[in-house]
């Protein structure tokens, strides 16, 4: 994890300095581009934020699903998802991407034939890895919370009703009573 200078390469030109941004460090879910200081857009984002919604490794390349954020996608020229292959080596990180989904033996060096470019990442800055280990803590936490509140509501509104079938009841019994 962390903030990465980056270079891309459409295939033929390459754009972005050693000044463009691309940031994981601030939320380790999202991916955040700084348009300002590179212009070229990525995962087929107009706004520059994506989220990491899958990834899995073969050998020594990560596959990374992200999900573009924008409110809307054209699917001519932005698309709701991307897929990364990564590879890091030599201490700079390599990345292809591709339109919808991962391609079989899709390259961290080479432009796919549906992808954009590639991308050379240096960081910056490195920040502590956040582990789906503490999000499930997490999760799971607002599940017991969850479940107590809905338990206690369903024990009051069964109490409520006992209440009220014990209350006619005693009005059908005083009620026969009387007569």
């Amino acid at each position: 994890m962390g903030s990465f200078n980056y270079v891309f390469n459409d295939g033929s030109t390459t754009y972005c300095d050693s000044t463009s941004k691309w940031d994981v460090c601030s939320n380790p879910r999202q991916m955040v581009i700084n348009y300002t200081l590179c212009s070229k857009t990525q995962f087929y984002s107009n706004g520059g934020i994506a989220y990491c919604v899958y990834s899995t490794s073969v050998g020594s390349t990560y596959y990374v699903t992200v999900v573009n954020a924008d409110s809307t996608v054209d699917f001519s020229s932005s698309f709701r998802f991307t897929c990364f292959a990564v590879k890091s080596s030599g201490g700079l990180v390599y990345a292809s991407d591709n339109k919808g989904a991962c391609l079989t033996n899709q390259d961290p060096h080479t432009k796919s034939a549906t992808g954009t470019g590639t991308l050379t990442f240096s960081a910056f800055k490195t920040c502590p890895f956040i582990s789906d280990t503490t999000t499930e803590t997490s999760s799971n936490k607002i599940g017991v919370i969850a479940g107590s509140v809905t338990g206690v509501a369903l024990f009051v509104a069964a109490f409520v009703l006992a209440e009220i079938l014990i209350y006619k009841n005693i009005s059908t019994t005083r009620s026969n009573q009387t007569q």
